[in-house]
């Protein structure tokens, strides 16, 4: 298996994260892994290039688009 990439994750998002229902927090967890295993080449629906070196990450929660950016 190829290495992970390491994710850092600012205070803000950890509360964010830790504030979330058990359900959306697996979701926003698996498109993490996902960044980890695939980034930079991880593409859509998981995650958008917007421009300039930024990137999001692109769950659904609950119909709910939300927005991660990295």
């Amino acid at each position: 298996m190829d290495e992970l990439y390491a994710i850092e994750v600012e205070p803000e998002v950890r509360a964010w994260l830790e504030s979330l229902p058990a359900k959306h927090f697996l979701k926003v967890d698996e498109f993490v892994g996902l960044l980890a295993e695939h980034a930079p080449s991880l593409g859509e629906p998981y995650a958008r290039h917007l421009g300039e070196g930024v990137r999001e990450l692109r769950p659904t929660l609950d119909g709910a688009a939300i927005r991660i950016t990295y």
